[in-house]
């Protein structure tokens, strides 16, 4: 990296640059711009740092989200003034509630310039409220500016977004003009202390790490409680690493109790072990009985999907429902939680289970397990007497095929629902969601980002509405090596309402919720240069599928679905479900 000298805006965007990169800021997203150019040609001349360019400033920001759910390092990204920051909103909240770290970079106007009718001027700070951890207006360079305070900037900044509570963070940044200057003279006189910090190569200020030590105490406390439980649970939200998975599955084996496995926690895996229950949801309403005297539940990891499960609890006579995590966020909309411990979640279930240990009046589950035997047989009969292509029968077919060492990044409103309740396991390394504010923009996006992060193939299943919401970053698949093959589920609308209440107000259903739109995705697969294939069956689609995990290009499948029948489908199978159950009672 070499220091800009030719003008303040220059010299203190290459300083700030320079300072998040040696803090381990490793990419900038960075979306075109005039007042944002002091910040983008410092991250262009920087060598150490990765760039990426898109001219969509809302993909943008869901690829930085996607690197930064991959890489689990802060993403920088840097835009212009006016709406374009603007744009970042939808992927800063979704950051901040799934805990990444996003450093927006946003130029400004100077604040003379602001509520006087300046072009592209609007009021910045405080633009994205609570969703960023912290946002500060950074003042326009200046000859009164110390260096060391442009360097003290980046350090609160990475220390805000990867903290005890990490996130997003938002640095202003206010540019009077001349913004650039291109006669390449020297105009700026650097203190001796700042080359001396140029040199040495490392940050000005260290990050302190956040104490993360469990209160053994209320540890303790919470062992004796679960001790005298009759009959538990473990629930598994979303887990973010392979440690914490393996110590939620040892913590299960000490205690003897089964993990209801959500489609986030990564342990629906093809190699799971026999205390998993990934289809729960099917359990319950089919009317499964063997979870009926439930008293206990650790909840480990955050969030769940399913609303049954969600029931399920709140109608248990719970004498402790514990909350393992790795921060203090209160994420219980049953407000049922008795109990939180929070740090390290590999750390807290290894000495939670030293703590409780099996105890012999533990009680069987082998009925519970019996069950969940027996619907999956029943789905794998479907699998085989069934040829019509409906959504399920896809993702049957999808977590079925899908190779080791992929990822599998999953759309919000159906294609999580269905995985979430019919797929039992799968060789998927990663399965990967946006389900902190669970919104349907931005999934293309974020599909190339995680994919661009970790280097594994993805397949991203999504449906026609998300699609369309994301067509710009298709754009984004040309700046990936690893191949990324996106699975349309095209409904011709929102299938999902065919499920809900909705479906019962014929008289508005179909053009306010529904909202068909006849479209298909050939021309933009070919606009963005994809290999695209069109499919209605479902031995083609398998023959087609396999084919595509095995190449090196980007695909586009678009599975045309016929909503009324694939609704009718889910609901049979369902059925046949249910009438299981009651024939055995």
């Amino acid at each position: 990296m070499t220091l800009d000298y030719s003008n303040l805006n220059l010299y203190a965007s290459s300083l700030l640059i320079e300072e998040l990169v040696r803090l381990g800021v490793g990419r900038f997203v960075i979306s075109p711009g005039s007042r944002s150019a002091p910040l983008t040609i410092a991250a262009a001349r920087n060598r150490e740092a990765i760039k990426h360019v898109h001219f969509d400033e809302r993909g943008a920001a869901f690829f930085a989200l996607g690197l930064a759910r991959a890489t689990k390092e802060p993403i920088a990204l840097i835009c212009t003034s006016g709406t374009a920051v603007a744009n970042f909103l939808p992927a800063v909240i979704e950051a901040s509630a799934e805990m990444l770290p996003l450093i927006l970079l946003t130029g400004d106007r100077p604040p003379e310039l602001r509520d006087c009718g300046s072009n592209q001027t609007i009021v910045q700070p405080g633009l994205f409220g609570k969703y960023v951890r912290i946002g500060n207006d950074i003042s326009c360079p200046n000859e009164q500016n110390s260096s060391n305070e442009i360097l003290k900037i980046a350090t609160v900044a990475i220390q805000a977004a990867t903290g005890s509570m990490p996130g997003p963070v938002h640095l202003n940044c206010m540019f009077r003009e001349p913004l650039v200057s291109v006669d390449g003279d020297k105009n700026v006189e650097p203190e001796d202390s700042i080359e001396k910090w140029y040199q040495n190569g490392v940050s000005l200020n260290d990050i302190v790490v956040p104490d993360k030590n469990i209160d053994t105490g209320k540890l303790e406390q919470v062992a004796n409680k679960l001790k005298d439980a009759q009959h538990g649970i473990i629930i598994a939200g979303t887990l973010r690493s392979r440690d914490e998975r393996l110590a939620v599955s040892e913590l299960a084996e000490k205690l003897g109790w089964p993990i209801i496995a959500d489609i986030k926690s990564g342990l629906r895996h093809a190699d799971n072990g026999p205390h998993i229950v990934p289809n729960f949801n099917l359990i319950l309403n089919a009317g499964g009985h063997s979870l009926n005297d439930v008293d206990a539940i650790i909840q480990v990891g955050s969030r769940i999907v399913s609303r049954s499960l969600l029931e399920f609890i709140q109608t248990s006579n719970l004498s402790c429902y514990l909350h393992i995590d790795t921060d203090m966020r209160d994420l219980d909309p049953t407000h049922l939680v008795s109990d939180r411990l929070t740090g390290e979640i590999s750390t807290i279930c290894d000495e939670l289970g030293k703590l409780v240990g099996r105890r012999s009046h533990a009680k069987s589950y082998d009925d519970l397990f019996v069950e969940r035997d027996k619907i999956e047989k029943i789905l794998q009969t479907i699998d085989q007497e069934d040829d019509a292509l409906t959504e399920l029968v896809a993702a049957r077919t999808i977590g079925r095929l899908l190779p080791e060492q992929s990822s599998l990044l999953l759309g919000n409103s159906m294609p999580i629902r269905l995985f979430d309740n019919f797929l039992f396991s799968t060789k998927a390394k990663e399965i990967v969601t946006n389900r902190g504010a669970s919104g349907i923009d931005g999934l293309v996006a974020t599909a190339a980002g995680f994919t661009c992060g970790s280097e594994l193939p993805m397949t991203l299943v999504i449906g026609d509405l998300s699609l369309l919401h994301d067509l710009n970053s298709l754009a984004l698949l040309k700046q990936i090596s690893t191949p990324l093959k996106i699975i349309v589920l095209n409904n011709d609308g929102g299938g999902i309402f065919d499920h809900l209440p909705s479906a019962n107000l014929g008289d508005v259903h179909e053009r306010y919720f529904t909202t068909p739109h006849g479209l298909k995705f050939k021309d933009a697969a070919s606009m963005f240069s994809l290999n695209y294939a069109s499919i209605g069956r479902k031995e083609k689609f398998e023959v087609l599928y396999t084919e595509a995990v095995n190449d090196s290009k980007n695909w586009l499948i678009e599975l045309s679905i016929d909503r009324r029948k694939s609704f009718e489908h889910q609901k049979s199978v369902r059925q046949r479900l249910i009438d299981l159950f009651k024939n055995e009672q």
